[in-house]
């Protein structure tokens, strides 16, 4: 109830011309998309009218390089996403706790608003700290998308397996079809947490083989890394 509706949600944005940043952690408009019209056009639009969503007057284009997603429903962020074009940015954060996100990780996978390239595809730091994907295809996808990702920052305990085999061994992931030999060839600098000392290790060890060293690798220090690992 403390949220601004749609109208006053685009005001807010349209008149900070210099944003670079924006966070919406359990925020953004209120509602949903018929909401969203109503705050708009005014609450006499008729139920034809209402239910035409995305073809309504209700977008923007924002020069942000900076976007945090958190706990947020993955149907709200998909309608948010179909009216929020941003081209510019270049650091994802994302936290999730609960629902299915395959439908929000396809969006950002998928052209945008503005009908160009992906979010993804501009994306040179991403970090992950929860988002429940079951799909491997769909993960697969996204990773495809991110040739530009430099750096990557992901919680594995709140994350499907195959985030770690595609950075790991992409081909033994039997689900994909034609996987690549290497997902994310100019990713440098790896974070982790949940990881075993074990499976950093392999990861680092598989990365260099195939010509795609790391750079930098940063580890939770509450993960079980020995002496040894390190």
């Amino acid at each position: 109830d403390v949220r601004p509706s749609f109208r006053d949600f685009l005001r807010i944005l349209r008149t900070s011309p210099d944003l670079d940043s924006l966070s919406l952690s359990q925020s953004g408009p209120a509602g949903m998309p018929s909401d969203w019209l109503d705050s708009v056009v005014g609450s006499g639009v008729d139920a034809e009218s209402t239910s035409m969503g995305s073809e309504a007057p209700l977008s923007i284009t924002l020069p942000i390089v900076d976007l945090v997603l958190a706990f947020l429903p993955p149907d709200y962020l998909v309608a948010l996403l179909d009216r929020i074009s941003t081209p510019k940015v270049q650091s994802l954060a994302l936290d999730f706790d609960n629902g299915d996100y395959k439908d929000f990780l396809q969006r950002i996978s998928s052209p945008g608003a503005d009908g160009k390239r992906s979010l993804l595809s501009g994306v040179t730091a991403l970090k992950v700290s929860g988002i429940w994907v079951s799909d491997s295809e769909v993960i697969s996808k996204a990773y495809a998308e991110m040739q530009n990702l430099n750096s990557i920052n992901i919680n594995f305990a709140h994350v499907e397996t195959i985030w770690y085999d595609l950075l790991h061994q992409p081909e033994r992931c039997r689900l994909i079809p034609n996987p690549p030999k290497v997902c994310l060839p100019k990713l440098q600098i790896f974070t982790t947490s949940g990881l075993t000392g074990e499976e950093i290790r392999n990861l680092v060890s598989e990365r260099i083989e195939r010509n795609c060293p790391l750079k930098e690798v940063y580890i939770d220090e509450e993960d079980d890394v020995d002496t040894e690992d390190d």
